[in-house]
């Protein structure tokens, strides 16, 4: 069902914005998974030898650099710095205040998995970076409720009214 969300208005995550709230919230139906895809690009800061990169923190051009640098592994400088954590990967958050975790190309939240705490809480996105004001570019990201049993309608979300839409497929 990923296909589905190309119908989905995007939401922009800028390079510079050090996080967005999104406006979607958590869902607790057992048939329902909340789907995040992001596309795009985005550069750390004007003199990164990695040039542009995607949104799992990994070089988009063949001429970037390469190597340990990219990784931010126990740098607390860094917003998400858990193992594996990439400068500039997208990551997310539910709250202002919640714990960050990885969201890169493509995340899912199943209804009948999601924490009683994140009730009323809305999701929030940004870059792996900690000052983010000499960045640039900036990501797609379109969040939708996907029907796990492949129903006849679907639940998306839209980002420019900021509420949830029932659609036909």
């Amino acid at each position: 069902m990923a296909d589905r969300g190309m119908d989905v208005e995007p939401i922009l995550i800028e390079a510079t914005e050090k996080w967005k709230d999104t406006g979607a919230t958590p869902t607790y139906d057992s048939d329902l998974t909340l789907v995040v895809e992001a596309d795009g690009g985005w550069r750390h800061r004007p003199d990164d030898a990695y040039g542009y990169v995607d949104t799992n923190g990994d070089t988009m051009n063949m001429g970037g650099a390469q190597g340990p640098y990219r990784f931010v592994d126990g740098n607390t400088h860094f917003p998400y710095h858990a193992e594996g954590a990439k400068k500039a990967q997208l990551i997310g958050k539910w709250g202002a205040d919640g714990q960050i975790f990885p969201v890169g190309k493509h995340i899912g939240f199943r209804g009948d998995l999601m924490k009683p705490e994140f009730k009323g809480k809305t999701l929030w996105l940004g870059i792996n970076d900690y000052s983010p004001a000499d960045n640039s570019g900036h990501l797609e990201v379109r969040i939708w409720l996907a029907n796990r049993h492949r129903g006849e309608t679907t639940v998306v979300w839209n980002g420019l009214e900021r509420r949830w839409e029932q659609v036909t497929l």
